[in-house]
């Protein structure tokens, strides 16, 4: 299963010129593999669902690099953010959310601990990282 929805992912992002088409294949992917209903909001976290928050970029923006502007951006500036304001307004531990960021070639988990966004490695699109 997991095999398929990645190949979509990686045969279809060579056709995302924006954010928001990135936005749209991973939560319509999402929906489809693994009926997952991701809530896409506007002026908050791009995506959400059981203390999963997404953040999507332009399909590369990253560049495979985790010392890019846009992907400091996603993780230090939206995720870490994204996840105070839910861990607020749900009354839940920081602990209790995972933050992804991907720009559709590149995934990355993130997550709050001792009050730091904290990321783990910039990985391929593949299998194992999805």
């Amino acid at each position: 299963m997991y095999k398929e929805m990645t190949q979509k992912l990686k045969d279809a992002i060579a056709n995302c010129a924006t954010e928001e088409e990135v936005r749209f294949l991973w939560l319509s992917e999402l929906k489809n593999e693994l009926n997952i209903n991701f809530h896409a909001e506007r002026d908050r976290n791009d995506a959400y669902y059981n203390g999963v928050v997404i953040e999507f970029k332009k399909a590369g923006l990253f560049g495979g690099n985790i010392s890019s502007a846009p992907f400091k951006e996603a993780v230090f500036d939206r995720l870490d953010k994204y996840i105070r304001r839910r861990s607020k307004s749900e009354g839940e531990d920081l602990a209790d959310y995972i933050g992804i960021a991907t720009d559709g070639y590149h995934v990355v988990f993130a997550f709050i601990e001792e009050d730091e966004i904290e990321h783990r490695h910039l990985m391929p699109v593949c299998e194992a990282s999805i």
